[in-house]
Protein backbone atom coordinates (compact mmCIF):
# COMPACT_ATOMS: atom_id res chain seq x y z
CA UNK A 1 0.00 0.00 0.00
CA UNK A 2 3.00 2.29 -0.01
CA UNK A 3 3.35 3.07 3.65
CA UNK A 4 4.21 1.79 6.96
CA UNK A 5 2.33 1.52 10.17
CA UNK A 6 4.28 2.35 14.02
CA UNK A 7 4.65 -1.05 14.92
CA UNK A 8 6.39 -1.65 11.22
CA UNK A 9 8.32 1.44 11.68
CA UNK A 10 12.01 -0.77 12.30
CA UNK A 11 11.64 -2.91 9.23
CA UNK A 12 11.41 0.21 7.32
CA UNK A 13 15.42 0.53 7.74
CA UNK A 14 15.56 -2.24 4.30
CA UNK A 15 13.67 -0.14 1.67
CA UNK A 16 15.83 3.34 2.69
CA UNK A 17 19.08 1.10 2.04
CA UNK A 18 18.44 -0.33 -1.21
CA UNK A 19 16.77 2.88 -2.45
CA UNK A 20 19.91 4.79 -1.21
CA UNK A 21 22.23 2.09 -3.25
CA UNK A 22 20.23 2.81 -6.58
CA UNK A 23 21.13 6.55 -5.87
CA UNK A 24 24.65 5.41 -5.31
CA UNK A 25 24.93 2.97 -8.41
CA UNK A 26 22.88 5.20 -10.97
CA UNK A 27 22.35 8.62 -9.45
CA UNK A 28 18.09 7.93 -9.40
CA UNK A 29 16.68 8.85 -6.60
CA UNK A 30 13.47 6.55 -5.84
CA UNK A 31 10.70 7.85 -3.80
CA UNK A 32 8.03 4.90 -4.08
CA UNK A 33 8.38 1.58 -3.41
CA UNK A 34 8.96 -1.07 -5.48
CA UNK A 35 12.07 0.38 -7.55
CA UNK A 36 10.71 -0.80 -10.65
CA UNK A 37 13.24 -1.24 -13.40
CA UNK A 38 10.78 1.03 -15.63
CA UNK A 39 11.14 4.41 -13.40
CA UNK A 40 14.92 4.00 -13.25
CA UNK A 41 15.20 3.41 -17.08
CA UNK A 42 13.01 6.86 -17.63
CA UNK A 43 14.55 8.75 -14.90
CA UNK A 44 18.24 8.13 -16.06
CA UNK A 45 16.73 9.22 -19.59
CA UNK A 46 15.42 12.61 -17.65
CA UNK A 47 18.75 12.97 -16.29
CA UNK A 48 20.63 12.50 -19.60
CA UNK A 49 17.95 14.89 -21.56
CA UNK A 50 17.40 17.58 -19.11
CA UNK A 51 20.23 17.20 -16.55
CA UNK A 52 18.31 16.37 -13.62
CA UNK A 53 15.62 14.24 -12.50
CA UNK A 54 11.99 15.03 -12.46
CA UNK A 55 11.03 16.31 -8.76
CA UNK A 56 8.80 13.96 -7.11
CA UNK A 57 4.79 14.50 -7.06
CA UNK A 58 3.96 16.34 -3.73
CA UNK A 59 2.28 14.25 -0.96
CA UNK A 60 1.81 15.41 2.58
CA UNK A 61 5.25 14.33 3.63
CA UNK A 62 7.12 16.34 0.78
CA UNK A 63 4.96 19.31 1.12
CA UNK A 64 1.32 19.12 0.00
CA UNK A 65 -0.60 21.32 2.49
CA UNK A 66 -3.35 18.07 3.94
CA UNK A 67 -5.78 21.50 3.87
CA UNK A 68 -5.52 21.87 0.20
CA UNK A 69 -6.21 18.07 -0.68
CA UNK A 70 -8.93 18.29 1.60
CA UNK A 71 -10.74 21.54 -0.08
CA UNK A 72 -10.13 19.50 -3.50
CA UNK A 73 -11.58 16.41 -2.41
CA UNK A 74 -14.98 18.00 -0.61
CA UNK A 75 -14.52 20.15 -4.48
Amino acid sequence: WGSSGCSEMYQSGGYVSILNAICDACGVRVYNIPARPEFIKKSLQEIEEKGKQADPAKNFISGKDILAEAEELMA
